[in-house]
């Protein structure tokens, strides 16, 4: 038997929606950007392979823009 009962991330999640809100909720309160807002509720609704691969797109994107501005400035 492992460190965690086997739903412990259903428990987990539960926990959270309880304490912090939906995902939206959450996306709502530390985003004040209401088009980047829209587009990640839409990116939610994506099937999981099309979801994962723009949030990869999004993830390098970032990264390259960091790694731009530290050697920038």
């Amino acid at each position: 038997m492992g460190l965690f009962p086997a739903n412990w991330y259903g428990v987990y999640q539960a926990v959270d929606h309880l304490i912090f809100g939906s995902s939206t909720d959450k996306a709502s309160a530390a985003l004040h950007d209401a088009e980047v807002i829209r587009y990640f509720k839409e990116i939610e609704t994506l099937p999981g392979e099309d979801k994962a691969a723009l949030l990869r797109v999004i993830a390098a994107f970032i990264r390259d823009v960091k790694t731009k501005q530290t050697y920038t400035h």
